[in-house]
């Protein structure tokens, strides 16, 4: 999985010659890059990637909402019957934050789906699964704005002298200064802060999901 900072990016910034702390910067970088996509609750990376996504099957229900936004295209969309999954013959209509079947869906009393015509409903567990393109930009092509964010919150956390092991919290001694241990939910914890208060907070502004009513 690609963050939104590279190692090589955080050792220059960072003004460091050696490979005594790389393995700190790359668990921070992904770190980071867990916060922002948490903040964005866009359900996993900004770039483009490919999602399944399972939806409960409600009453005369056409329109779904992916945890993975914002929705570029959709192929492949089924139901279940009888814990098998076949593909669904109706039009898909996908919108960035929703997709919409041409026909709403209906349960029988046997739990088996059906398009279109009311039947006695039954609430169906994953009954609709889709595959969906999501994203907001190339995966090798990270917008500077984002880039610099990242960047900035990494530098800001390792300035503070915190390296992961497992374990919780430790110490010891690295040549004329002392480094903290921490385990990766503090890390995580203090960049979200860190982010919270960031005076380029807002550039996460045009990819945070809105909330629908």
């Amino acid at each position: 999985m690609t963050n939104y900072c590279t190692l090589e990016e955080l050792k220059a910034d960072a003004g460091i010659t050696t490979n005594e702390f790389d393995a700190f910067l790359t668990v921070l970088a992904e770190a980071i890059s867990d916060v922002i996509d948490d903040e964005c609750n866009r359900g996993g990376r900004l770039y483009y990637r490919q999602a399944t996504e399972f939806f409960d099957v409600e009453h005369n229900q056409k329109r779904f909402f992916p945890k993975n936004t914002p929705v570029i295209s959709a192929f492949g969309h089924y139901i279940r019957n009888d814990d098998e999954y076949t593909e669904l013959d109706t039009q898909l209509f996908v919108y960035p934050e929703y997709i919409e079947l041409e026909y709403p869906l209906y349960a029988n009393s046997q739990r088996n789906i059906y398009i279109g015509d009311e039947y006695f409903f039954q609430r169906i567990n994953k009954g609709l699964k889709t595959i969906l393109d999501v994203g907001f930009f190339e995966e090798t092509a990270i917008p500077a704005g984002l880039n610099m964010l990242a960047r900035d919150l990494a530098i800001k956390s390792f300035k503070q002298s915190r390296e992961i092991v497992e374990g919780g919290i430790k110490s010891k001694k690295i040549g004329n200064y002392a480094v903290t241990y921490k385990d990766r939910s503090a890390i995580e914890d203090e960049s979200k802060t860190s982010l919270q208060n960031s005076p380029m907070y807002s550039v996460l502004k045009k990819y945070q999901k809105a909330l629908i009513y």
